[in-house]
């Protein structure tokens, strides 16, 4: 089949965000998506990885998005403290700018990525988020480079996207200068009288594949009108939902369904 105009996002079911599965249902869940719509799963870790990867068995892998995480150590200066991912997420925008933080490669979760990566070969992966927008505000353009430079070493160039929360000019300098295959960024209808969102969106898809994610803003935005806008107002290639009740999952297979009948 052709790849997925709506991938199930992973957050409810990552570990880090007290998701109520195990591996297994994880997986049984996967194989019940994977048979019965033509949604793409997108994970996030080892056990959400291995889960979709063995539900898609020899099936076609542009169905998996897999997310490298936070692969960013950022520490205080003035107390060699280490800061933890989950404050950082909290509130990204606050190391945009605040001095005294070192920031370094994560050595240790790249290297557990790129496994992840070659052992489970998702078809697409994402780069960058919180760690990608905090190092561009910060100008730590030799650090990144660095990070990307071993991330693109085990990735094929069709599969990468690269993946941003934080309107900047550095991101879709990235784009031009570096080989992705897409970029993923937040799309919803809070950004609709926005011109100045709305020609960063154009100027990205002069560039590559437009994945929205944050489509529901929250839970601000009903699924329908979100995907709506994303794919006919936009023109999106594809979106990327969180769901974790089964309610929730089969209202976005229904939806998937729909859009793609009239994407096509």
């Amino acid at each position: 089949m052709d790849e997925p105009i709506l991938y199930l996002g992973d957050r409810g079911f990552l570990k880090r965000y007290a998701s109520p599965y195990s591996a297994q249902q994880v997986e049984e869940i996967a194989r019940g998506v994977l048979a019965s719509s033509g949604l793409g799963l997108a994970s996030g870790d080892w056990p959400t990885a291995r889960a979709v990867s063995s539900a898609l068995g020899d099936g076609p892998r542009a169905r998996h998005l897999y997310h490298s995480r936070f692969l960013l150590r950022v520490t205080e200066r003035a107390t060699g403290q280490a800061v933890g991912v989950r404050q950082i997420q909290a509130n990204p925008a606050f190391y945009y700018d605040a001095p005294g933080y070192d920031f370094a490669v994560d050595v240790q979760q790249i290297a557990e990525d790129i496994q992840i990566i070659r052992c489970c070969q998702p078809g697409r992966v994402t780069l960058g988020g919180d760690w990608l927008d905090i190092l561009l505000a910060q100008r730590e353009y030799a650090l990144l480079d660095v990070i990307l430079r071993q991330m693109e070493a085990a990735i094929p160039a069709a599969s990468r996207i690269l993946l941003g929360f934080h309107l900047s000019a550095g991101f879709l300098q990235l784009l031009r200068e570096r080989s992705f295959s897409g970029a993923a960024v937040p799309v919803n209808l809070l950004n609709m009288q926005c011109t100045t969102y709305s020609d960063y969106l154009r100027r990205i898809q002069a560039h590559s594949r437009l994945y929205a994610v944050h489509c529901l803003a929250g839970g601000d935005i009903p699924l329908e009108p979100a995907l709506d806008y994303a794919f006919h107002h936009i023109q999106v290639d594809a979106c990327i939902v969180g769901a974790t009740q089964p309610r929730h999952i089969e209202a976005l297979a229904a939806c998937e369904a729909g859009f793609r009948s009239s994407t096509r």
